[in-house]
C-alpha cells in the first residue's frame, strides 16, 4: 500500500513531467510495477530471504525482467522503462533496488554465447547474481585485481578473496573477476561450488559455504557489518554484504563470460547501464522523503487554516519547491539520456549517477533536518534512507567533484531541452541554476 495519501504526493506526481517519453503499453506496465512494489515494501524492510521471495514474485509477474531482451525470455521493453521502474522501487523502499530488475544477472543477458542456457533462464525467473570484483585492498580499478584463474585440464581454478560483495548470502551465483595468464576474465561461479565460502557481516570465524548460507532461513542481513574487513559501516541493507573466499574453486571453460571481449569490457558494459538505474533508485528515495515531510507538515496543528483546510508557510513552500525542483531536474537528465536511441554512453552513465546520488543525499539530508527542526521525531524511513544513501555515495566514484560537476551540467542541459520540446506539467518551481 502507498503511504502517500494527499493530492500532489505519491510517485506519479514526480514522474508526470517525464511520462511523455513512454508508450501506452509501457505506462500500463509501470502502473502494474508500482502496485507490486508497494506490496513488496514490507518484505524489503525485512530483507534477506523475504526480499528474495518478493523479487521472485516480481519476476513471475513480468516486472523483474521487463527490459531483458525478448530473445532470452525477457519483456524486451526499452531501457528508459527500467529507469522509471527503479524510481518507483526507490520510492517504495531502497532495498527494492534489485528486486524489480535482473540486477547483475544482466551480464549474462548481454552475452550471446549464454543465450539459451539454463543459468540465464534462471535469472529471468528471479535468480539473484552477485558481483565479485573489488578486493580487500579496496582498489576500485577492476583491472588491478589479484584473484587468479589457473588453467586446468577441465577448465579453470580460481583462488582469491573478494570484498564489498553484496548478496553474499542470498545469491545463487557470482560473477567473479579474476586474472588469468592471458588476461582479466569474468567467470560465472555457482554459490554451491567447492572451495567457495562467504564471510558475511559478523567478522572472521563466521565463514559459510556460499550455497548453504544463501539458502538458510535464518541467514543474517548486514547488521553488524563493521565486523567485516573491507565493508563500509554504512553498507546498504536488504541484501547481506561481506567477503567471498575462493580456494581453488573449479569452474568449466563454459563459465567464462564475454570470452570474445575480455573481463574489462564486460565490467564496463554492465555498469554503463547499471549506474543510471542506481541513480533512479536513489532519486526515488529522495522523492519519497520529500512527500513524507509534506505529509508531516500538513498533519501538524500549525498547518490547519481557519477554514479547516491546510496551509504551508512561505518558508516551507520555498524550501519544498527547491527540493522538488532539484529531484525533477535530475530525473529530467535521466529520462533524456535513457530514452536516447542506441546504447548507453559510459561517460554519461558515470556523470548522471554521480550527480543524482549527490542530489538524493542532499535532499534527504535537508528533509531530515527540516523534520528535526519541527520538534518531532524524524521519520525512521527518512533516517534510514539518509544512512543508506551514504553508502551509494562511497561507491563507484560518486563523491568525485569532477563527476558531480559534469553531471550537474549535463542534467541542466537536458532540462533545457525538455523545456523546449514538451509542455511543462508541473507547477512546482525549478531551482535557480548558476550562471
Amino acid at each position: 500500500m502507498s503511504h502517500s495519501t494527499l493530492p500532489g504526493t505519491g510517485p506519479w506526481s514526480w514522474l508526470e513531467p517525464g511520462l511523455w517519453v513512454y508508450r501506452s503499453r509501457e505506462l500500463d506496465l509501470l502502473g502494474q510495477a508500482d502496485s507490486l512494489l508497494a506490496d513488496a515494501a514490507p518484505a524489503a524492510r525485512v530483507g534477506g530471504p523475504a526480499l528474495l521471495e518478493a523479487k521472485r514474485r516480481l519476476h513471475a509477474a513480468g516486472i523483474g525482467a521487463a527490459t531483458a531482451p525478448a530473445a532470452v525470455g525477457g519483456g524486451g521493453h526499452r531501457f528508459v522503462v527500467q529507469v522509471a521502474i527503479q524510481f518507483l522501487a526507490g520510492y517504495r523502499d531502497l532495498n527494492l533496488r534489485d528486486a524489480a530488475h535482473v540486477g547483475h544477472g544482466a551480464v549474462l543477458c548481454h552475452d550471446p554465447e549464454w543465450h539459451g542456457r539454463p543459468e540465464l533462464a534462471a535469472v529471468i525467473r528471479g535468480s539473484l547474481v552477485g558481483l565479485a570484483a573489488t578486493e580487500p585492498a579496496g582498489e576500485p580499478d577492476v583491472a588491478a585485481v589479484s584473484t587468479r584463474a589457473i588453467r586446468t585440464p577441465g577448465g579453470w581454478e580460481i583462488t582469491g578473496r573478494k570484498a564489498w560483495v553484496s548478496r553474499v548470502l542470498e545469491a545463487d551465483a557470482f560473477v567473479v573477476f579474476a586474472r588469468s595468464p592471458e588476461h582479466l576474465g569474468a567467470f560465472y561461479v555457482p554459490a554451491g561450488s567447492p572451495g567457495l565460502s562467504a564471510m558475511p557481516a559478523g567478522g572472521p570465524g563466521q565463514a559459510h559455504s556460499a550455497h548453504s548460507a544463501h539458502s538458510a532461513p535464518g541467514a543474517p542481513g548486514v547488521h553488524g557489518v563493521r565486523g567485516v574487513r573491507g565493508v563500509a559501516p554504512t553498507a546498504p541493507t536488504g541484501w547481506s554484504w561481506g567477503e567471498l573466499l575462493l580456494e581453488r574453486v573449479p569452474v568449466p571453460n563454459s563459465s567464462v563470460l564475454g570470452a570474445s571481449v575480455g573481463g574489462i569490457a564486460v565490467f564496463r558494459r554492465h555498469f554503463a547501464e547499471y549506474r543510471p538505474l542506481v541513480a533512479a533508485t536513489c532519486l526515488g528515495a529522495a522523492a519519497s522523503a520529500v512527500d513524507r515531510w509534506v505529509e508531516r507538515v500538513l498533519s501538524s496543528s500549525d498547518a490547519q487554516s481557519p477554514s479547516g483546510g491546510h496551509r504551508l508557510s512561505d518558508g516551507v513552500v520555498e524550501r519544498l519547491g527547491d527540493l522538488r525542483g532539484r529531484v525533477l531536474l535530475a530525473l529530467g537528465g535521466l529520462f533524456t539520456g535513457a530514452a536516447r536511441p542506441g546504447g548507453i554512453d559510459s561517460s554519461w552513465s558515470k556523470m548522471v549517477k554521480a550527480q543524482a546520488v549527490q542530489t538524493a543525499i542532499e535532499v534527504v539530508r535537508a528533509v531530515e533536518q527540516a523534520m528535526a527542526a519541527g520538534g518531532s521525531p524524524v521519520d525512521e524511513t527518512v533516517r534510514r534512507a539518509r544512512r543508506e544513501l551514504g553508502a551509494f555515495e562511497e561507491a563507484d566514484g560518486a563523491p568525485a567533484p569532477l563527476l558531480r560537476e559534469a553531471g550537474e551540467r549535463f542534467v541542466q542541459y537536458s532540462a533545457a531541452i525538455l523545456d523546449e520540446i514538451s509542455e511543462p506539467t508541473s507547477t512546482m518551481p525549478r531551482p535557480r541554476l548558476p550562471e
